[in-house]
């Protein structure tokens, strides 16, 4: 019998059991962890998209905001 630690226990704990319900599904592993991921990848779009929303709005606020430092330079103490 081989002890295998911690490595045993890392891949018997899954994220919310969805490995073990996909690798049914689709019977190969690899598949498996790409449907994840693309699992992953939707539940995070929301705030993946407001981020880049938020990023193109500073970029048009960014000439302002130099006027700004320019008229205003930081004062050192």
């Amino acid at each position: 019998m081989i002890d295998w630690g911690w490595f045993l226990l890392h891949h018997q704990a899954d994220v919310f059991g969805a490995r073990p319900v996909l690798t049914i599904w689709s019977a190969i592993f690899g598949i498996s962890i790409l449907l994840v991921t693309v699992l992953v990848k939707l539940l995070f779009f929301p705030l993946a998209n407001k981020s880049y929303a938020s990023m193109a709005k500073m970029k048009s606020v960014q000439p302002q905001l130099a006027a700004l430092k320019e008229r205003y330079p930081p004062t050192t103490r």
